[in-house]
Parts: C-alpha cells; sequence; structure tokens
C-alpha cells in the first residue's frame, strides 16, 4: 500500500476523493521556502547535469553515425 512507502495519512490512503486528500495534495505541492536556493547562485549541479546529458547525447549521436558511415561502406 502506498501509505506504507510514503507518509500519506491513513485517512487520505482509505478515502482518496476527501476532504482530506484535497488538503494533503494542496500542502505537498506548495513551495517550499527551506528548499529553494535564495542565495541566487550559480546552480553548478544543473550545470553539471547539463553537461552530462549533453555528453551521452554526443555520444549517443556519434554511435549513430558511426554505424551508418559503416553500413554504407
Amino acid at each position: 500500500m502506498l501509505s506504507d512507502v510514503y507518509d500519506i495519512p491513513e485517512e487520505v490512503a482509505r478515502r482518496p476523493h476527501s476532504r482530506a486528500f484535497e488538503q494533503f495534495l494542496q500542502t505537498w505541492f506548495e513551495s517550499d521556502g527551506d528548499l529553494e536556493d535564495s542565495a541566487g547562485g550559480t546552480n553548478w549541479g544543473a550545470i553539471y547535469g547539463l553537461a552530462l546529458s549533453v555528453a551521452v547525447s554526443a555520444s549517443f549521436w556519434a554511435g549513430v553515425a558511426w554505424i551508418v558511415a559503416r553500413v554504407w561502406r
């Protein structure tokens, strides 16, 4: 059951179309101020993640080009 894995109130787990479920979703999707980076600095994790995704994509397309070039020979 989902309430065993996630921190879901019992009333919400039993009756998913209740007022309690509506309040649960509202609090779940609200912006959490302490989780946001309020310093305004550079998010290096995002930059490294983007660089990694570009590298993986470039490797994939280089492999596709290599295979196509090899088949056309």
